[in-house]
């Protein structure tokens, strides 16, 4: 199954469970079941080797909110402890005396920034796998706005054809 069709299919179900424990949804209810169930699915559908993936379902499990926690477990098929094992690693910043040291710096503080953007990158020490787990999260990422947006386009033609009658829809 692709990666695409196997995210739209764990995020409806993940939907479907939140609203199986959550009656009487609000507004914010319905924003923040959206925003879980989209990020435990991404998260499921990813590499489980990467590291972006079991924070992003960590994250998930220690909202505070029992409904994301047991949609995470169901989804991910395996029990969430609230607890993470995750560490920050801490940068070095060392004196720049020279362009050479600058530069150094400069690139320490980048890698730091994209630490900080990737969940679960804190505690990677290599750059290179670095670099591997931000580009398989913004393959995820790029997967996740795709179904959304043709999901979203869907459910305006749809809404539209009950409003004016598009043949479209009709064939």
């Amino acid at each position: 199954m692709m990666k695409r069709q196997e995210f739209f299919i764990k995020w409806m179900k993940g939907l479907r469970i939140y609203m199986n424990l959550k009656k009487n949804m609000s507004l914010f209810d319905w924003k923040k079941a959206i925003r879980s169930s989209a990020d435990v699915a991404l998260a499921s559908t990813g590499t489980s080797t990467m590291n972006w993936s079991r924070a992003l379902m960590m994250a998930t499990a220690r909202e505070g909110d029992g409904a994301a926690k047991t949609m995470a477990e169901v989804l991910s098929g395996r029990k969430i402890s609230r607890k993470s094992n995750f560490r920050l690693v801490k940068g070095k910043v060392a004196r720049c005396s020279t362009s050479y040291h600058r530069d150094l710096v400069a690139i320490e503080r980048q890698i730091r920034m994209l630490r900080s953007m990737v969940p679960g990158a804190e505690m990677i020490v290599n750059e290179v796998r670095l670099v591997k787990e931000t580009l398989d999260y913004i393959a995820a990422l790029q997967a996740q706005v795709d179904v959304m947006r043709n999901f979203v386009a869907l459910q305006s033609r749809c809404f539209r054809s009950l409003l004016i009658g598009d043949p479209f829809l009709h064939r």
